[in-house]
């Protein structure tokens, strides 16, 4: 979700935008849908990024998609790979939630259901305000965002 928002900024200043996206996970939400009315944002879809070419600075990304290289010309490159917790190394010490983030607060079990219910009743308090209830559940806003799609809770 933060890429898609750092595109739709990017839109209104850059002469073309690029999102290059290995897989249409995450592209289904309305954000990612509405990116059709930029004109100068091209969205490639199973692509990868093989390579950034530049002799001072970024001049070029090649992108490959079914075998197929291609050299996209651009004058700067942002890249929002997403947030991978790297908790591994502490699984059989510390209890770790579905997406491996360190469980600190007992109010939170393992179980989704528990996390809709409390998600659900956080929102509730705060009249439906992502940004509050985000921030009493000790989460960002992107994190609360996953979640409501994961769990199938209408934003």
């Amino acid at each position: 979700m933060r890429a898609l928002r750092g595109v739709v900024e990017l839109a209104r200043v850059a002469e073309q935008v690029y999102l290059i996206a290995p897989d249409a996970a995450g592209m289904t939400n309305p954000l990612a849908r509405s990116l059709h009315r930029f004109a100068n944002v091209s969205v490639l879809v199973g692509y990868q990024v093989v390579e950034i070419v530049g002799a001072t600075g970024v001049e070029q990304v090649v992108v490959e998609h079914d075998g197929e290289r291609s050299w996209l010309q651009v004058d700067a490159a942002f890249a929002d790979l997403g947030l991978l917790p790297n908790s591994g190394v502490v699984r059989q010490l510390a209890r770790v939630n579905i997406d491996g983030f360190i469980m600190v607060d007992d109010e939170w079990g393992s179980d989704q259901l528990n996390w809709r219910e409390q998600i659900k009743r956080v929102l509730n308090q705060v009249g439906g305000n992502k940004a509050a209830a985000a921030k009493q559940l000790g989460m960002s806003r992107r994190s609360l965002y996953r979640w409501l799609d994961r769990l199938g809770i209408p934003q």
